[in-house]
């Protein structure tokens, strides 16, 4: 069983109050009748109403509140069929997977934390049934692993496996990456896209600033999320086999990359998408995603015959409906023959 209102469940706090104030409510009366008489001779001189007549009437009363509240919470079982719609937007997610997102400032690295917080964006996102996404990888180019796609399983498969033995050309092309999800992937719709890039900011050259001006220009959302230490920066790990590894050298010295904020800002705003400060610690990429891309504009992604759960609901409208009506049918008087035998 599932539950389409299931943050509903708190009205349910109504049905013992409910309880309370009924067992409160008899026991003031039956004080209140003590007072002039003894308790055991209640039944014999007042017998306009039964106290078991009572109690079940307000028993059929807790129970009606407490399955009207149960079908707001929309129950859901079995599976029926129906027309089926999604609708969403397309969300290309762009990672960097140049060396420099081995960099450890991240923890276990850049690439790890960035890969990680695609994973719980994508199963979060999950949840929505409608958006598509589309995974591409780039260093010094740009290579497609994903199509946009609902299936969410496939793209968090090829998700794990990226790593940055699958591009042969060293870099960080930001905007050649941002260029080619935008013409180079098959035709997209401009204005139910977006593209999240991940990377460390390592590339700030012309060509990535006249990149987010064309998406800007296309009308596709461009967001960054900036992964790395922007003080400290970190040492490059490069592995050497036999379970050994060195640090990246240039010119004798140890490379230390940090994350380069300020074109990424600045990307960022020429293109009027944002810009996270993932940096070292845990990213979320959902606060981002609900205040610039959930309200967006939204297309069909997919319609037709489809299995859903069944809703359950009117059932339990039925048996509120059918104790209401007999809390009403129920008297306060007992049979004639009980008050003939009191």
């Amino acid at each position: 069983m599932q539950f389409g209102a299931l943050y509903l469940v708190v009205l349910m706090a109504v049905v013992p109050l409910l309880a309370a104030f009924y067992v409160w409510g008899f026991r003031r009366r039956r004080a209140a009748l003590a007072i002039f008489v003894e308790l055991d001779l209640v039944s014999r001189l007042v017998g306009s109403f039964s106290w078991r007549h009572r109690t079940i009437k307000a028993g059929c009363l807790i129970a009606t509140v407490g399955f009207l509240v149960f079908a707001l919470m929309e129950p859901q079982w079995g599976r029926e069929l129906g027309d089926t719609s999604r609708r969403g937007r397309d969300i290309f997610i762009l990672l960097d997977v140049s060396r420099s997102m081995l960099a450890e400032d991240a923890s276990p690295s850049r690439l790890e934390s960035a890969k990680s917080a695609v994973i719980d964006f994508a199963e979060q996102l999950r949840g929505t049934g409608g958006h598509r996404l589309g995974l591409v990888i780039f260093a010094g180019r740009a290579m497609l692993q994903s199509p946009l796609t609902l299936d969410y399983g496939f793209f968090l498969n090829r998700l794990v496996q990226i790593s940055p033995d699958l591009i042969d050309k060293q870099g960080s092309s930001i905007g050649g990456a941002i260029r080619k999800t935008l013409y180079g992937f098959g035709e997209i719709d401009a204005t139910y896209t977006d593209i999240i890039v991940f990377t460390d900011g390592e590339e700030h050259t012309a060509p990535a600033l006249e990149a987010a001006r064309e998406a800007a220009a296309e009308g596709v959302g461009l967001y960054f999320v900036g992964v790395g230490d922007p003080d400290a920066g970190a040492r490059i790990p490069i592995d050497i086999g036999d379970g050994k590894r060195q640090f990246l050298r240039h010119d004798g010295q140890e490379v230390v990359t940090v994350l380069r904020e300020s074109p990424l800002r600045h990307m960022a705003r020429l293109a009027g998408g944002d810009y996270l400060a993932g940096r070292t610690g845990p990213i979320n990429l959902w606060p981002m995603f609900e205040e610039h891309i959930a309200d967006k504009a939204q297309r069909e992604l997919e319609t037709g015959e489809g299995e859903h759960l069944a809703d359950q609901y009117a059932w339990f409208v039925v048996l509120a409906l059918a104790l209401l009506i007999a809390e009403m049918v129920i008297s306060e008087r007992p049979p004639r023959s009980e008050e003939a035998a009191s």
